[in-house]
């Protein structure tokens, strides 16, 4: 069990290495011709309207998405609806195989390009009779064009669906211009835990799920160097090697830099220059130190044998992870946690563990609805994430889920907290409700900047008012495109 979670895990880091350290492809510009196309919606389609969702549909229904995987969630989510759903059917189809990301880098980009082109394709032609994973697209390019539905006027409009028992907010923070295109089934939050016995030493107290800003972890960093607690030269993340450390910074601060569906950018502007000053030293990538071993029990332990300056460890605020080492509000000995990393004007900023769209070339809208209407419910029979097993259903997959009842839910059956009804339960209901931006489509932007953001950091070619003038024209092309 342990290791096929770590596998998932291996594969995560895997993919977003991907979005984080490639260029724009042939494929790529094919797409966006394709999209540039959809500018103004199609005729037939426009004219689509939400269909009757007051009765119980039946048929069969496709599930289109990039890879296929038995660990997979949309898998466990697809078996999980076909046995409780009698009369309806939803198929997975898959462009490719989970073992091609044993091919490597390059092959995963090439084939998820071209999945992208075909997936623009058959949107553009009125042939995509599928529901959409959509997690490899932009969903602003789509999103004045009419090629999909608006799910607000779904859950409005079926009598079934209660909007009270959701975050309704998380749909918000993905929604433009006040509609939903793509629905979010689960989200993460970056957080972080940090080294006890420095922050005593610097005088600092934290709480369980207090908010923190990159800023005021340089900062500390900073102090703790001044005052002989960090020696020059330790690593800010333990076992990093910057690049994490600025994926997870960069993941809450892109929002503030650009507006996708303003398709504006100010990443020449004083602020990110700054950014970028304070954090070319932790940024710059180096050879992460192993030798004590990785993640939240082995940063523990390190520091509770004396052996560890490093003062932070990233990782995804989620439900299933704490019963391993510890709960959600208690910290294991020698660490100090799990503190939400916000931005710096303190947006809580989540990134989907998936996304679901529907068409309007789908011609099974009514079963397409009802599996995504499961894909957020609380099911009959909840059961912890397990890829060995679908006698039941984490909708959740270990996540945070959209449904309020599924958190309680899922929570008592991780062992997320230490009890039932704990302040941090509360702290948490909060924060899930004063989150406010998703970083749905940001990818693709992090894409094209990147090449430039590694002849800052890892090359030091570039000034940071270079840095940033040459990632402000590249933004400014891909979201003007």
């Amino acid at each position: 069990m342990k290791t096929k979670k770590a596998l998932s895990l291996l594969l995560a880091v895997l993919l977003l290495a991907l979005c984080a350290g490639c260029g724009r492809s042939g494929e790529d510009e094919k797409f966006d011709e394709l999209t540039a196309k959809s500018s103004a919606p199609q005729e037939s389609q426009a004219e689509e309207t939400v269909p009757d969702l007051s009765g119980e549909p039946a048929g069969e229904v496709t599930l289109m998405t990039f890879y296929d995987s038995e660990y997979s969630g949309e898998r466990l989510y697809v078996n999980a609806f076909n046995k409780t759903h009698e009369g309806m059917k939803v198929k997975m189809e898959a462009a490719e195989d989970i073992s091609i990301t044993a091919e490597g880098i390059e092959a995963v980009t090439e084939a998820e390009d071209k999945f992208r082109q075909r997936l623009a394709t058959e949107l553009m032609g009125g042939e995509a009779d599928y529901i959409v994973n959509d997690s490899v697209l932009d969903p602003t390019k789509f999103a004045e064009s009419g090629l999909f539905y608006d799910l607000f006027e779904f859950m409005e409009a079926d009598p079934d669906f209660k909007m009270d028992d959701y975050f309704k907010n998380i749909f918000d923070a993905v929604a433009f211009d006040g509609h939903l295109y793509s629905l979010p089934t689960s989200f993460v939050i970056s957080s972080v835990y940090l080294n006890k016995a420095l922050v005593e030493g610097l005088e600092r107290t934290f709480e369980p799920l207090d908010r923190i800003t990159y800023e005021d972890l340089l900062q500390m960093y900073e102090d703790g160097k001044a005052k002989g607690l960090i020696e020059e030269g330790a690593s800010l993340d333990f076992a990093g090697n910057g690049t994490n450390t600025r994926l997870h910074i960069f993941s809450v601060e892109w929002q503030e830099y650009i507006d996708l569906a303003g398709h504006s950018a100010s990443l020449d502007s004083p602020e990110f220059i700054s950014l970028l000053e304070k954090t070319q030293e932790v940024f710059t990538p180096r050879e992460p130190d192993m030798s004590q071993g990785y993640g939240v029990p082995a940063f523990a332990e390190a520091v509770r044998n004396g052996n560890c300056q490093n003062l932070t460890f990233y990782r995804p605020l989620n439900l299933d992870f704490y019963n391993e080492s510890c709960t959600m509000d208690q910290a294991p000995e020698g660490l100090v946690g799990p503190l939400v990393l916000v931005s710096t004007k303190g947006n809580v900023v989540y990134n989907a563990g998936g996304t679901l769209s529907i068409p309007k070339s789908c011609t099974q809208p009514e079963l397409a609805w009802e599996f995504l209407k499961f894909c957020i419910s609380l099911p009959e029979d909840p059961q912890k994430f397990s890829p060995v097993s679908d006698d039941g259903v984490d909708v959740t997959n270990g996540q945070l889920p959209v449904n309020r009842e599924c958190l309680s839910t899922y929570a008592k059956l991780y062992g997320t907290f230490s009890g039932e009804g704990t302040e941090t339960e509360e702290k948490l209901v909060k924060l899930l409700e004063d989150v406010n931006r998703s970083n749905t489509g940001m990818g693709n932007v992090e894409i094209v900047v990147t090449p430039i953001m590694q002849e800052y950091y890892e090359k030091h070619l570039l000034s940071a008012e270079e840095c940033a003038k040459q990632m402000q024209d590249r933004a400014d092309i891909y979201l003007k495109e």
